[in-house]
């Protein structure tokens, strides 16, 4: 039989060598405890063993949109108590890096071997709109470059200048003066617009023959006032 500081000890399963293991309660410092081993015929062997508990406190913390997984997540860890984090973005959102260590990546372990204070960043996903215009007229948003968080949606409208009438959109499906677009990637955008063509009255001479028609018809109506006159 095997107690550890008065506790049972329990055979360790699964090693090759016979290890017995006992849970504690240890407190900040130096623990002293005594083993106790009691052969078949009663024989009792003890010896004091002592163990130095130095708690350590993982502080961690998030900048943006994001949670981190902790994993062993305690309030204190033992001195070289391995840990786990795992930083996971929100919708919309990407990880960074983390600041407070040198560990990269979204999953890192750490060594518990001092007080840690950790922050995972992360930042919004951006993308750039460009708008770009063809022709006499203007937009809103207006031309140039806009910036926007991921899954944005954005209306454009087309405003044709005096003369001129919009046509079409280049670098999207979308159709009409007014569209909306979700910012999924960077867009570049036209709006084409073109000069509206004035109608030109007609005139006698855009009439093919006017002239000769006109001739004849005089000669016709001079011809009948004659013979009109003559029977008088």
């Amino acid at each position: 039989e095997i107690t550890i500081g008065g506790v049972q000890a329990e055979e360790v399963e699964g090693v090759d060598e016979q290890l017995y293991s006992a849970t504690l309660p240890l407190s900040e410092g130096e623990n002293t405890f005594t083993i106790s081993v009691v052969d078949k015929v009663g024989h009792a062997t003890t010896e004091d063993i002592t163990i130095e508990y130095v708690p350590y406190v993982l502080t961690v913390n998030e900048d943006g949109y994001g949670t981190v997984q902790i994993d062993p997540a305690q309030d204190e860890y033992q001195e070289g108590t391995e840990v786990t984090l795992t930083a996971d973005p929100g919708e919309g959102w990407e990880f960074v890096e983390w600041t407070g260590t040198d560990e990269t990546g979204e999953e890192i372990t750490i060594t518990m071997d001092e007080d840690k204070d950790i922050t995972a960043v992360f930042e919004a996903i951006e993308y750039d709109l460009t708008i770009n215009i063809d022709g006499e007229g203007s937009t809103t948003p207006a031309e140039g470059t806009h910036t926007y968080q991921e899954g944005d949606e954005v209306t454009i409208v087309a405003t044709p200048a005096e003369g001129w009438e919009f046509v079409e959109w280049q670098g999207t499906d979308e159709t009409g003066e007014e569209i909306t677009i979700t910012m999924d990637e960077d867009k570049d955008i036209t709006a084409v617009f073109e000069e509206v063509e004035e109608e030109e009255e007609a005139t006698a001479d855009d009439i093919p023959g006017f002239t000769t028609m006109l001739l004849i018809l005089s000669a016709v109506v001079a011809v009948a006032i004659y013979y009109n006159k003559k029977e008088q």
